[in-house]
C-alpha cells in the first residue's frame, strides 16, 4: 500500500473511483472542469490517494487558501469499503498541515476526536423579511418573534459593491487579520470574483474614515420564482456587519428577498443579534433550508473540525461547502 499525492494523468481513474464507489451522477464525475477548478494545481492535484497494486483504494482531497499556508480544509473524503485506508490519508495530511473542515459527516466526529482534532457544528443565523406574508422557500412557524427583533441602520455611504471591481491593494490591506484562514487575493478572485459557475454580490463596508475594512460575500438564490440571499464568506473587521442592514432592508423591499441568512463558528453574536438575526437551532420549529441543488425543504446542520491552536471563524464559503452540486452552465471560461 502507498499514499501518493495524485496527478494530472491520474484524473481519469479518480473520476472512475468517484463514479463508481461514490455515485454515478456525482457532479464531479458530470463536470471534470469544476474538479479541475478545485484541484488542479500545476501537475498535480490537491488530493492524496491510497493505492494497492497500482489501484485506487482511497482518495482525499483538501483546498488550500494560498500556496504557502499550513492551514488547509478537507473534502471529496472516500475509501473503498469503508477500509482505513482514508484514514491513513488523513493522517498523512497531518504531518505537514493543520486540517480543517466544513461539512463533515456527522458519522466521522469520532476518528477527527481520536486525531485530536476539535469538532463542532456551525450556528446558523437568519433574518426574515417582514414584508412577506407567504413564505415558500422557508417554513415559518414562530413569525411574531422572528419578526419582532430590532437593529440599527448606518449611512448608506459606508457601504460600497465590489462586485468585479475590487482591487489586490484593498483586499490585502484588510484580509489579514485575527482570522487564521488566510485567504489570498489570487484565491479570493477565482472563487468569488470569477467563479464561472455562481454570480457572487462582493460587499465592501467602510470605517468611520472610509476605508474599506470589511468584505462580504453574498449569493442569491432562486427557488420557483422566490429568492432568498445568503452571507456566504466574510473577510475583515466583524464591527461593520451592521452596516449591511441598509443594503438587507433595500433588498428586502425591491427583490422582496424572504430571508438572509449564514452559517458561522467565530463571530461576535452580539453583533449579529444587534443586525437583528435570530439563530436558528436543532430541532427549531421554523425551517431555513440549506440545500438548494436540488432543493429541499428541511433544516441541515453542518459540523466543521479544526486543530486549529487559536481563536477562528468558518463560514459556509469554507471548503467546498458553496460548490455546485447539479450540472450548470458555465458564465466564464475556467483557466486550465
Amino acid at each position: 500500500m502507498e499514499i501518493v499525492q495524485a496527478k494530472i494523468t491520474e484524473k481519469d481513474e479518480i473520476i472512475n473511483f468517484i463514479k463508481k464507489n461514490w455515485k454515478e451522477n456525482h457532479i464531479f464525475v458530470l463536470d471534470e472542469d469544476l474538479f479541475d477548478f478545485y484541484y488542479k494545481e500545476n501537475k498535480y492535484y490537491n488530493m492524496l490517494l491510497a493505492k494497492e497494486e497500482g489501484k485506487i483504494k482511497a482518495i482525499l482531497g483538501y483546498i488550500k487558501y494560498s500556496k504557502n499556508s499550513k492551514n488547509i480544509f478537507l473534502s471529496l473524503w472516500k475509501s473503498i469499503d469503508n477500509s482505513m485506508l482514508g484514514l491513513i490519508c488523513l493522517e498523512k495530511l497531518k504531518e505537514f498541515y493543520k486540517i480543517h473542515s466544513c461539512g463533515i459527516n456527522k458519522k466521522t466526529i469520532p476518528i477527527y476526536k481520536f486525531l485530536e482534532i476539535k469538532t463542532g457544528r456551525l450556528k446558523h443565523f437568519y433574518k426574515l423579511n417582514p414584508q412577506v406574508r407567504e413564505y415558500k422557500i422557508a417554513k415559518v412557524s414562530q413569525l411574531e418573534e422572528s419578526k419582532s427583533k430590532k437593529y440599527t441602520f448606518y449611512e448608506k455611504e459606508k457601504l460600497e459593491i465590489l462586485t468585479n471591481t475590487i482591487t489586490n491593494e484593498i483586499y490585502d490591506s484588510i484580509s489579514k487579520d485575527e482570522n487564521i484562514f488566510f485567504k489570498s487575493y489570487e484565491y479570493f478572485k477565482k472563487i468569488y470574483l470569477n467563479n464561472p459557475y455562481y454570480k457572487y454580490i462582493v460587499l465592501g463596508l467602510k470605517s468611520e474614515n472610509l476605508e474599506i475594512k470589511t468584505i462580504v460575500v453574498l449569493r442569491e438564490i432562486e427557488i420557483n420564482s422566490k429568492k432568498c440571499i445568503r452571507i456566504i464568506d466574510i473577510i475583515g473587521k466583524e464591527e461593520l456587519l451592521p452596516i449591511l442592514n441598509n443594503y438587507i432592508e433595500e433588498k428586502f423591499i425591491d427583490e422582496m428577498y424572504e430571508y438572509i441568512d449564514l452559517y458561522e463558528i467565530g463571530l461576535n453574536e452580539k453583533v449579529l443579534e444587534t443586525m437583528g438575526f435570530l439563530e436558528r437551532k436543532e430541532n427549531d420549529l421554523n425551517i431555513i433550508p440549506n440545500y438548494f441543488e436540488p432543493f429541499e425543504q428541511k433544516n441541515i446542520e453542518i459540523y466543521y473540525a479544526s486543530s486549529a491552536d487559536k481563536s477562528y471563524r468558518i463560514f459556509k464559503g469554507d471548503g467546498d461547502q458553496d460548490r455546485p452540486s447539479v450540472l450548470k452552465s458555465k458564465e466564464k471560461k475556467i483557466e486550465k
